[in-house]
Formats: structure tokens, C-alpha cells, sequence
């Protein structure tokens, strides 16, 4: 729930080769939020099934794209 936190993470542990994505879990938890306009940020609940599905195809075709050739 502390996105400052993630970011800083991201930052430290992702080069630009690398596909990945960010995921927030509990949205059904928080306030609504505006989203970030970066492709790779999602907010998700796995109890309400939302986002979830969405998330991994992203990260799947990213992969495809990246290491796929």
C-alpha cells in the first residue's frame, strides 16, 4: 500500500531490458487513486479477481517481445 516505497525499488532493481511490471495489490482495500499513466503499473485485487489476469498477459507479451526474436 506504500507506492513511494515500490517506486524506489523499481528503480534499484529493473534496468531498461528487462520487462517487468508493478503490481498493487488490495485495491479493494485503498481509495480509488488515480492511475499512473505508465503501462507497467497495476492495481489489482486477487480476491475480487480484478486486474489479475490483465497484469500477467502484460508481462507475457512483454517477454515474448523482449526475448522472442
Amino acid at each position: 500500500t506504500k507506492e513511494e516505497n515500490s517506486l524506489k525499488r523499481e528503480k534499484k532493481c529493473c534496468d531498461n531490458n528487462t520487462p517487468y511490471i508493478v503490481i498493487y495489490n488490495k485495491i479493494d482495500l485503498l481509495p480509488n487513486k488515480k492511475d499512473n499513466s505508465d503501462d507497467r503499473i497495476f492495481r489489482v485485487s486477487v480476491k475480487r479477481n480484478i486486474n489479475v489476469s490483465e497484469s500477467m498477459q502484460y508481462l507475457l507479451n512483454e517477454m515474448i517481445r523482449v526475448y522472442v526474436k
